[in-house]
Order: structure tokens, then C-alpha cells, then sequence
């Protein structure tokens, strides 16, 4: 996650975390909307895939998805990244919601292209898993648990 412009990195909270499980990876992710959570959710777990992130966008690609719920759309727009990155070599790294409803979102994404050359794979993910999947909103903002297949 990129802190805004001019401010210090160690004074930017994380906003994710590695759950502990026997035999599964998960993230807790928060934000300050479902919006941040999204965000936040691709960027986490493209860091748990690579050492390091493309550093620019060279790609941008309209995003429809429908759902029953903000749990399943995370978990959908999640996989639907990662088939990008197995089928594509893409990584997210911007995005622009036109609507984000628990019924469904519209965004525009700019992809960045992962080079083998320059950039390690550090865990391969194959899915996020509705295992134990989780989305909450509250006055503070919202939070999303979800485990991958490794």
C-alpha cells in the first residue's frame, strides 16, 4: 500500500494482516470504506504473491462483477485478478469504482505486467476460498477476512 504523498511511512497504520491458521493464509483487511477494503484486499494479496509490485500501470480494463453480498463480490473480484496474473502475467494496481453495491460493482483498473526477470513470486496463490469468508461494515469503516488455496 502507497501512503499519501508527503507522508512518512512508519506513519501510515498497516491496513491488513496475516491470519494465523494449521494450514491456510489468510488477511484481515480494513478500511474506511467498502471501497478501501477492495483496494486494500488486491494490493495485500498481490504482496503475499510478490516480492515486489510492478511499478506502473501500462493496461486499463473496464470490471463488471455481480454478487449476492459484499463477502462473495470481494471473493469474485479477488479471483477474477488472479486468473489475470495465471493467464495474463497482470497485477492490479489502480482502481476506480463506478459503483460498488453488494449487489454488484463497475470499475476501471490499471493493470501493471509482471516480468519473471525482475520480479520474484514469493507464494503461489490458486484461489480465495469461501472458507471462513467474512465482510463487515460499521460506523468506523468496513473489514473482510478471507483464506486462500495455496
Amino acid at each position: 500500500m502507497t501512503p499519501a504523498s508527503g507522508s512518512d511511512p512508519a506513519d501510515v497504520p498497516p491496513r491488513f494482516k496475516i491470519l494465523e491458521h494449521t494450514a491456510d493464509l489468510g488477511l484481515q483487511v480494513f478500511g474506511s470504506s467498502e471501497a478501501e477494503v477492495f483496494k486494500t484486499a488486491s494490493t495485500a494479496l498481490f504482496s503475499l504473491i510478490l516480492d515486489t509490485l510492478p511499478s506502473e500501470a501500462t493496461e486499463i480494463r473496464a470490471l463488471t462483477l455481480e454478487a449476492d453480498g459484499y463477502a462473495e463480490l470481494l471473493c469474485d473480484f479477488l479471483n477474477h485478478f488472479l486468473y489475470l496474473f495465471d493467464a495474463e502475467k497482470l497485477v492490479p494496481l489502480h482502481w476506480k469504482f463506478e459503483q460498488l453495491q453488494p449487489a454488484g460493482l463497475t470499475a476501471c483498473v490499471g493493470f501493471g505486467q509482471f516480468d519473471p526477470r525482475t520480479q520474484g513470486v514469493r507464494t503461489y496463490v490458486k484461489a480465495v476460498t469461501y472458507h471462513q469468508l467474512r465482510f463487515e461494515t460499521n460506523a468506523e469503516g468496513a473489514v473482510a477476512e478471507f483464506f486462500v488455496d495455496v
